[in-house]
């Protein structure tokens, strides 16, 4: 089985840089290469990780796509590890990123603004940022950045885009 080359992705803002292989989760599920059925099991989920890129450590007690599992650091020199579920990482398609990267990240995100527009059906309003478009609209921010980055339409019935 060949593994699907990462997502390589450079975050930059004021004075930081941090350079991230992330596991390309999207291209497997767009090109329908991901094993899945109802009751999946621990082989299933092995090989999806495996093909996406994710380098485990280790794969806790099976439960399903409830199963824990610990992966390294998406950052190439960094040591940490993430733990999330199945789920987390392969339907929610999230950065196995340690603690550490993830506030290096969360910092140049913060710090990097970008404008956002919320649209359903005739409806348009624009904010100067996600934070501020979860804000002003009752959402949480992951839900909305989740919804943006996944190009989905959130549960409000609103579509997100970057404005720039």
């Amino acid at each position: 089985m060949e593994k699907i080359p990462p997502i390589v992705k450079t975050y930059v803002g004021k004075g930081k840089e941090i350079t991230l292989h992330i596991p390309n989760v999207g291209y497997a599920k767009k090109n329908h290469l991901l094993l899945k059925k109802r009751g999946i099991t621990h082989e299933m989920i092995k090989r999806n990780m495996e093909l996406c890129g994710f380098d485990v450590v280790t794969y806790g007690e099976h439960k399903g796509t409830k199963s824990k599992i610990t992966t390294k650091c998406c950052k190439p020199d960094c040591d940490g590890t993430a733990e999330k579920t199945y789920n987390n990482f392969i339907t929610n398609q999230e950065i196995p990123y340690c603690k550490s990267c993830a506030s290096i990240v969360r910092g140049i995100n913060i710090s990097n603004k970008r404008p956002v527009v919320a649209i359903r059906n005739n409806e348009r309003f624009e904010f100067e940022s996600v934070e501020e478009a979860a804000r002003q609209l009752n959402f949480t921010g992951q839900s909305v950045y989740h919804s943006l980055r996944n190009c989905t339409i959130h549960s409000s019935g609103y579509r997100f885009e970057f404005l720039d």
